[in-house]
């Protein structure tokens, strides 16, 4: 399955995409401790574009599409700014924190299993993160039919 939504580059749009996205990975089955994780690694995602790629302008939007299968969730997030590709020496490291943030890459790296950056022109970049799906441990044991 496959949804998309588009947002404001504003920070208290963050819930609703959360909201957004709860029930879409709930009727999927995505079990609750992945929900969380993509909730996680999709908010830290999004803040990261409105406070550091739009830095505040507002005049911009966000593309969100959540795509659902039996193995993987994938979402992946479009925005029009500057392109931005991080440093790739610093990809496994944990960083420094500091006042200012500087958390949110490495979150989204813990969270989810794959994490990359696509550089789109004239402007823009697309974020691709993807969670592979764990088996369910809610489904009924099923016992083999006696002889």
């Amino acid at each position: 399955m496959r949804y998309r939504k588009t947002i404001s580059n504003r920070l208290e749009k963050l819930e609703r995409v959360r909201e957004w996205l709860r029930p879409r990975l709930a009727v999927a089955g995505v079990d609750q401790a992945s929900v969380r994780s993509i909730e996680l690694a999709t908010t830290e995602a999004l803040a990261n574009i409105i406070k550091h790629a739009y830095a505040g302008s507002d005049a911009s939007v966000i593309n969100i599409t959540l795509t659902v299968d039996p193995a993987l969730v994938r979402v992946a997030i479009r925005d029009f700014a500057e392109p931005f590709q991080p440093d790739p020496t610093k990809e496994n490291l944990a960083p420094e924190p500091s006042p200012s943030g500087g958390l949110g890459m490495y979150i989204m790296r813990q969270a989810m299993d794959h994490v990359a950056y696509e550089q789109r022109s004239p402007t823009g970049t697309t974020l691709i993160m993807e969670h592979h799906r764990r088996p369910s441990t809610n489904a009924p044991d099923v016992q083999p039919d006696a002889p």
